[in-house]
């Protein structure tokens, strides 16, 4: 009798335990499978994140770009105004000079030292300086912003003899020719774009001292221009010009069209890309 009962319970106990481990089975396999919708939002999210970096970095470089064009035309300003006196006879007070930068300093227009003009006192031989930077044409063209618009330095216009100039300020062209006005170069890039100014590209043509014309020197050769663009050219590029990665598109290129090419085609390329950069980006070179 006692085995009649126990045999049941038995059967039972074993039905009930097999359907609770299936049971344990299937919630693993859904739990597994639910894995993939979580995937997908951490992926949204990550592509939301990344691309609000993006965003961020667009913007800080427009507030960048939108400070060195506000800054740019108020030296422009100062400019006109100290040549408009000295055409006129007037030879600037250097404390004025001094308060007019001031307050602009005071207005958030300028975060860093300038110093445009150098008057001499009264009754001193001393001749006039005035500061340009040889780079600002330069760095306003390169801006993608500022691009197509006729931005010119009216200092470095004076410096380099603009025939409209010398023409318009006839007095302050004679001063320039006697030497009563002379111009000194001087930065006016803030000391964090000064340190970037440091990294500078440089041709390696010191890979090129080997003469050896072996399989052996020319893979090294090969290697060593990739390594210099993949490394350097792209540092210093991506640098200056953060949004653009034309280093990475020419890597790519390059794996396309040069994946089966002979020793000798990758070092012309690369090469080739060397001297592409160079035409490019003019003010990146030493």
């Amino acid at each position: 009798m006692k085995l009649r009962v126990f045999i049941p319970f038995l059967l039972t106990s074993f039905i009930t335990f097999s359907q609770h481990e299936q049971k344990e089975m299937i919630n693993l396999f859904d739990s597994i499978q639910a894995i993939e919708p979580y995937e997908q939002l951490y992926s949204k999210i990550n592509k939301l994140s990344s691309e609000k970096k993006n965003q961020q970095n667009e913007l800080h470089q427009l507030l960048e770009n939108y400070q060195t064009l506000k800054e740019f035309f108020f030296r422009q300003v100062l400019y006109r105004k100290v040549f408009d006196q000295l055409e006129l006879g007037i030879i600037p007070d250097s404390l004025e000079i001094e308060t007019y930068l001031n307050s602009a300093k005071n207005e958030s227009w300028i975060d860093y030292h300038w110093t445009l003009f150098e008057i001499p006192k009264l009754n001193s031989k001393a001749p006039i300086i005035i500061f340009v930077d040889s780079n600002s044409d330069t760095i306003l063209k390169e801006y993608s912003i500022f691009k197509g618009y006729p931005f010119t330095d009216f200092g470095l216009a004076f410096y380099k003899e603009d025939t409209l100039l010398l023409k318009q300020y006839p007095k302050v062209a004679a001063r320039i020719k006697t030497g009563k006005i002379v111009f000194s170069m001087q930065s006016f890039a803030s000391p964090i774009h000064l340190k970037m100014q440091i990294m500078m590209l440089e041709f390696p043509s010191k890979l090129f001292t080997n003469t050896n014309k072996s399989i052996t020197s020319k893979n090294m050769l090969a290697d060593n221009l990739l390594s210099w663009i993949s490394d350097q050219a792209a540092l210093v590029i991506k640098r200056y010009y953060p949004k653009g990665d034309i280093v990475a598109n020419y890597l790519k290129l390059e794996k396309e069209k040069l994946a089966n090419a002979s020793i000798d085609k990758k070092i012309d390329l690369r090469i080739k890309f060397i001297e592409f950069l160079k035409i490019k980006y003019p003010e990146l070179w030493k």
